[in-house]
């Protein structure tokens, strides 16, 4: 919304201008006490919910020095990310859930012995998360496929873990191909 005010010249009378100067102020007022409506200045707080009828608020990038209980709350809807990626710093972790039935999945590095360190993906569930996690998960679901749909896959990653409905088994992938079937997948005992 544009604010537009009336330009008073230089020859205008003070006292004939009265009107337009006053109308001025109460055009700045009203646009003012729009933004306070949303801005908490004592708080510091910005709640558009409800006001307008696109209330989405776009910014180039977004900085929350949230507290211990503070940060970003999403009370309904989600959090898409169109593009690039959602990035957790060292030593934090992604938590599922809340309370007992939470789950965590965090990024641990651990001591390899022929490159120094290695990274790991720790999932535990609602203990302390870190080297001495100690909070069990109930159990883990990988991808379940049957064999036709396993050896469809193109160009997958050396190392892939499936279940194999068709085998009832665990196939590792030990060689990728670019072409489809010519992955070879091994049953893992």
């Amino acid at each position: 919304m544009a604010i537009t005010t009336t330009t008073l010249n230089g020859t205008d009378s003070v006292s004939a201008s009265r009107i337009t100067l006053n109308d001025n102020f109460n055009t700045i007022k009203e646009a003012l006490n729009d933004v306070l409506s949303i801005i908490d200045i004592a708080t510091g707080k910005i709640n558009n919910y409800g006001y307008g009828s696109n209330n989405d608020m776009e910014t180039e990038d977004l900085i929350v020095r949230g507290s211990v209980s503070g940060g970003i709350n999403v009370i309904s809807g989600n959090v898409a990310v169109g593009a690039g990626n959602v990035v957790i710093g060292a030593n934090n972790y992604l938590q599922i859930g809340a309370g007992t039935n939470s789950i965590y999945f965090e990024k641990l590095t651990k001591t390899y012995a022929v490159s120094g360190s290695i990274p790991t993906i720790n999932f535990s569930g609602s203990g302390v998360t870190g080297p001495t996690a100690s909070g069990p998960v109930g159990y883990m679901t990988l991808p379940r496929m049957t064999t036709a749909d396993i050896n469809s896959i193109v160009s997958p990653l050396e190392g892939s873990i499936v279940y194999d409905l068709t085998l009832n088994a665990f196939v590792g992938c030990t060689g990728s191909s670019a072409t489809a079937g010519g992955s070879n997948w091994a049953i893992l005992s």
